[in-house]
This record gives C-alpha cells, sequence and structure tokens, in this order.
C-alpha cells in the first residue's frame, strides 16, 4: 500500500494503562467473528481468560499488570484494524504511551498479534515481579515544570536509598508523574506542594514504574526480545525513551527495553509528531487521556479518539473527507 498524495499526515497514537475500562471492545466482541477469535487466540497464548475479564470484570482482576497489559494491547489493535478496513488513512507515523508503543509497533507492521501478545504479557510478568523485588509507587504532579520537578526529585533522592524517586511521565508542560520508593514519593509530593504545585494524586499502580527500579525487568524482557524476530517499520515510530523516530528493528529493541526504566518522555514526542509535520491526530484505544495531554501540549493538532466501532466508522468517514483516500498498490 501506497499513501495518497491527498493524504493529510495523520499519527495513530495509543495510550498505556489507566486508560482501560471494563467492557472495552465489546462491541467488536459481539460484530466480528475475527474480533472473537483474537479473544481466544490470546488467551490460548497466555492462559488468561481475557473475554470473562475484558467484558465483564472486576475491574480489580482486569487492572492487574500481568492481565491489563496484553488486555489493552488486545482491543487497541483490534480498534486499529477495524479503522485500517473502513479505509482510514494509514499513518505518516505512530506514537504510543508506555505500554501503547506496542500497540504502535503492531500498526508499523514491526510484529503480528501473537507476538504482540506475548510480548506485553511477557512484559507484565516482568514488570510485576520487578515490582515485587522494588515495591514502590507513582504520584502525579499538576502545575509545575518538569525542570522543578526532576530537581526535587534528584534532592529528595540524595537523603538515602529509602527516598529514591524519579521523573517517570513528562505527559504535559504542567503535568508529571513521579516514581520510585513510597517514602520518596511522600517527601517529593510534600516539598512540590510547598513549590506551589496544584494538586499531587497518588496513583494506583503496583509499583515504580518507568524507573530505575524496574531494572530486572529489562533483564527478563530483554530475554524474551531476543527469541522474537522483529521486522523493519512500515512508518516512523516514536520511541518514548527517546522522543524520536526509530526506523529499524534494532532500534526498537533497545528502545522497548529503555523505556522501562526510563521516563515517557510524552511532551517531546507530542512536539517531534508536530515537527514530522502531522496535523491530525487519531488516539486510538479506550478513553481520551492522549487527547487531552496533547491539547495541553500543542492546541493546534486537530484531534479525534476511536474507542469503539461506532467512533471508528465516524473517524474513517471524517478522514476520507478530507481527502484521506488510500491507494492500493
Amino acid at each position: 500500500m501506497s499513501r495518497a498524495s491527498s493524504v493529510p499526515p495523520v499519527a495513530y497514537v495509543f495510550p498505556g494503562q489507566g486508560a482501560q475500562k471494563v467492557g472495552m471492545g465489546r462491541d467488536l466482541w459481539e460484530e466480528f467473528s475475527w474480533a472473537r477469535e483474537r479473544f481466544r487466540l490470546a488467551e490460548e497464548l497466555t492462559g488468561i481468560p481475557f473475554a470473562e475479564l475484558v467484558l465483564r470484570g472486576p475491574e480489580a482482576a482486569l487492572t492487574e499488570t500481568v492481565v491489563l497489559q496484553p488486555a489493552l494491547f488486545l482491543v487497541e489493535t483490534l480498534l486499529y484494524d477495524v479503522l485500517w478496513d473502513l479505509g482510514a488513512p494509514p499513518p505518516a507515523v505512530v506514537a504510543g504511551h508506555s505500554l501503547g508503543e506496542y500497540a504502535a509497533l503492531y500498526a508499523a507492521g514491526v510484529f503480528d498479534f501473537a507476538q504482540g501478545i506475548r510480548l506485553t504479557h511477557a512484559r507484565g510478568v516482568a514488570m510485576a515481579e520487578a515490582a515485587r523485588q522494588n515495591p514502590g509507587t507513582m504520584a502525579a504532579v499538576v502545575g509545575l515544570s518538569p525542570d522543578l520537578v526532576e530537581s526535587v526529585c534528584r534532592e529528595v533522592s540524595a537523603l538515602g536509598e529509602d527516598f529514591g524517586v524519579e521523573a517517570a511521565n513528562v505527559n504535559s508542560p504542567e503535568q508529571v508523574v513521579v516514581s520510585g520508593r513510597a517514602a520518596g514519593v511522600e517527601e517529593a509530593g510534600r516539598r512540590l506542594l510547598a513549590l506551589g504545585a496544584r494538586r499531587v494524586v497518588p496513583l494506583r499502580v503496583a509499583g515504580p514504574f518507568h524507573s530505575s527500579y524496574m531494572a530486572p525487568a529489562r533483564k527478563e524482557l530483554e530475554a524474551v526480545l531476543r527469541e522474537i524476530d522483529l521486522g523493519e517499520p512500515t512508518v516512523p515510530v516514536l520511541v518514548n525513551a527517546w522522543a524520536r523516530p526509530v526506523r529499524s528493528a534494532a532500534e526498537i529493541r533497545e528502545a522497548l527495553l529503555d523505556q522501562l526504566v526510563r521516563p515517557v518522555r510524552w511532551v517531546e514526542t507530542v512536539r517531534a509528531l508536530r515537527d514530522l509535520g502531522v496535523e491530525t491526530i487519531v488516539e486510538v484505544g479506550p478513553g481520551n487521556v492522549l487527547t487531552g495531554l496533547v491539547r495541553k501540549t500543542d492546541p493546534g493538532f486537530s484531534l479525534y479518539n476511536v474507542a469503539s466501532w461506532a467512533e471508528a466508522r465516524a473517524v474513517a468517514d471524517r478522514l476520507r473527507s478530507a481527502g484521506g483516500v488510500r491507494e492500493e498498490s
């Protein structure tokens, strides 16, 4: 397939953990036999009853990271494939927030569905074990610059091993998630509120993700990645760890490992989309978290959400009417 010259530059972006809700993907399950087959294959590969947990819950079971990571990949790739079948224009570039990067890599043809399920399941298992070895938590800081938040994290970490805390997600110019030991996250939050943060919101997470405390997970995932044959991406993929496009399987392999122990650089990712000439961003997955974060960084994009079959139809029609007609080759 080739991109017609009339297609406006479109980026497809995929959310990570926190976007989920019980019942996501139900309309696709009910409408398409191939979607039900995807659920069945994912269950076969992992032993996890996705049809039960994703469609009916309970929420507590769905949000366990070992379950949630492949579950979100399952639903987001279903939505993307529905968009594609409806004739939506191909991406000029793709990106994902944390776990969402795996759906972005699927959209770029780096691996197939079964490989993606295997990888996201392995990632969830590795991160859960790393969190068991290195317990901790995360909190969202609203209203202060990333530079100030990072400076306070360094000050608090200097208090000792039990106070380790790092910037984990730079989500918008005024929202940074910190990650680390519980005492460090609490102390950093206290200091940041004193410096004028509007809010410090503890997150319901299983561990100190996107920090150096995930080093054991990096080692485990590296072993799994060695067994997966990654393809070359068909379009540039903006990766979280580096906030720049990658175009080779070797780079992607390293970026997926770095992503575990480095911050999600979402603000820089959004700015890189602008630098690449993107005008339209389609968020593919449950919720609209990324749409809100993009708007806070750069309100000039045309933004769409696809969390259901109905939204996929509407967005595909809208993009086609804007000139996004695909040429087959």
